[in-house]
């Protein structure tokens, strides 16, 4: 293969610049060092135009790498040998490093099972020792990228998108009313708010889409702190005392699911999607057998209209989740009755 002398300039420059040069050697793929091996699109075309099945494909070509979106999209990745990185230093010992190119079919099925389309990204990489030693790192890192924009301009609406995906970030803050509880007690009582904790197993930022081809993370508060700080604001708006010491209630609870993402529905396009699940404890004095355990669930959805902001489409939902939340908590006669127990004679505390 030869080399093109005119890509050379700017490592030249750089070796003046700064007394390190990385110098790309290209040699033909050898040693396979991650994958299975190779997949030829060629088979892959002909399996298509003959109507292959996700089965055909499993027997062809084993087990991919990766299966996303209910089994829907395939990736193939391997990693062979293909070549060296020369590492000059003006003055020193330079050194040589394996250059790596990394190869990916990403393959996609229809409803019924069979084999719509494939594409293929190659990519070169060195791993992460030789940028954090060399003093000039020309940007050549673009396989997650280039593999993630593909991903998602075939990803379905409905799909399950991976924690993983490296997006851009944006940070969101909910607001919301806290109504009164249910027939609140003439004689306020003396409650306390402990930490909340969390049982589910999705991170704390969640994955939004709000058009085919956009992805972006949602990051909030750590959603034990949103909810133990909702739940505290009801109880204060609704005449108890909030202590931390000398309580005569202590209010605990787990999220049970914090769901933030964008749905779509054909005839009406975008919404934003917000589903809060949680399990209130309150416990009085007598421990276990003065304790009630209630779980409340609302799912909020905010149209997503042309020319809106998303982010705060996104924030209006979740502040209606965690309002409806709040709004059962309130209407909760079970609660209200264990609320409005007489424990004078049990405690004797005043507020």
């Amino acid at each position: 293969m030869r080399l093109n002398p005119l890509k050379a300039i700017p490592f030249l420059f750089a070796f003046f610049l700064t007394g390190c040069m990385i110098v790309p050697i290209p040699t033909l793929e050898h040693s396979l060092d991650i994958g299975r091996g190779s997949i030829d699109t060629d088979v892959l075309q002909t399996m298509m135009e003959r109507g292959a099945t996700k089965e055909d494909v499993l027997l062809h070509f084993a087990e991919p790498t990766l299966s996303l979106c209910g089994e829907q999209i395939f990736f193939y990745e391997w990693r062979v040998r293909g070549g060296y990185l020369d590492v000059a230093v003006y003055g020193g010992t330079g050194a040589d490093y394996v250059l790596h190119k990394t190869h990916l079919v990403m393959l996609q099925f229809d409803p019924q099972n069979r084999l719509m389309r494939y594409d293929r990204v190659t990519t070169w990489d060195v791993g992460d020792d030789i940028w954090r030693r060399a003093t000039f790192q020309p940007q050549t890192r673009h396989a997650d990228k280039t593999k993630w924009s593909q991903f998602l301009a075939w990803a379905p609406m409905d799909c399950e998108l991976p924690t993983f995906l490296p997006v851009p970030c944006i940070t969101l803050r909910a607001t919301w009313k806290s109504p009164r509880i249910t027939e609140a007690p003439s004689k306020p009582l003396r409650v306390r708010v402990a930490g909340f904790s969390n049982k589910r197993k999705t991170p704390t930022y969640m994955m939004a889409r709000p058009a085919p081809t956009e992805v972006y993370k949602i990051a909030t508060r750590d959603d034990t702190y949103i909810m133990r700080d909702a739940i505290a604001d009801q109880f204060k708006a609704s005449g108890y005392v909030l202590v931390d010491g000398n309580e005569e209630l202590t209010v605990t609870g787990e999220v049970l699911e914090f769901d933030l993402r964008t749905t779509w529905d054909e005839s009406t396009g975008a919404k934003a999607l917000a589903v809060i699940e949680i399990e209130l404890s309150i416990a009085g004095k007598e421990g276990d057998s003065d304790t009630v355990v209630r779980t409340y669930r609302s799912d909020a959805k905010v149209t997503m209209a042309g020319g809106t902001d998303r982010k705060a489409q996104h924030e209006l939902a979740l502040g209606s989740s965690i309002e409806g939340i709040l709004t059962q908590i309130a209407a909760d006669t079970i609660l209200a009755h264990y609320l409005n127990r007489d424990r004078s004679k049990s405690n004797g505390v005043s507020p």
